[in-house]
């Protein structure tokens, strides 16, 4: 389990897939995260989730934030994302919450959360406290 938790949100370029940079490692128990991704070390089913909190400063004008898991580099959900759309009713923050089951080969896949905001004004942010998590499954 990690979380942003530095103090200061990170500045995301709108309209554009970026990856969330957390800062505090919680509970590591396999050394599996390093470099704001998760690489397991153990092969095998994982359920992974991420709660991602998309803002613009306090200003109300924050009109989505979509997040997606991100396989070995790649898209790892081509046809759904996570999001929340206030298109019409912009807010300050919203927060997607994000969830799969993902095989891992134990040697090289890893994996990292990405997120696209976009605001009528001002650049977003993702938000303190965002947080990762994941743990295998019994097979």
């Amino acid at each position: 389990f990690v979380y942003k938790g530095d103090g200061t949100n990170q500045t995301i370029s709108s309209n554009t897939y970026t990856k969330v940079e957390f800062s505090v490692e919680s509970i590591d128990t396999d050394s599996d995260f390093a470099s704001n991704r998760f690489t397991p070390t153990t092969a095998g089913k994982y359920f992974v989730y991420a709660n991602i909190i998309g803002g613009n400063d306090g200003a109300s004008t924050l009109n989505y934030v979509l997040g997606k898991f991100y396989k070995n580099g790649s898209d790892y959900q081509t046809t759904s994302v996570f999001k929340q759309d206030s298109r019409g009713y912009p807010g300050s923050n919203y927060t997607v919450s994000m969830c799969h089951v993902i095989e891992f080969n134990g040697s090289s896949d890893y994996l990292e959360v990405k997120i696209n905001m976009d605001t009528t004004v001002g650049s977003p942010d993702c938000v303190e406290n965002s947080n990762f998590g994941a743990y295998k499954i019994i097979e």
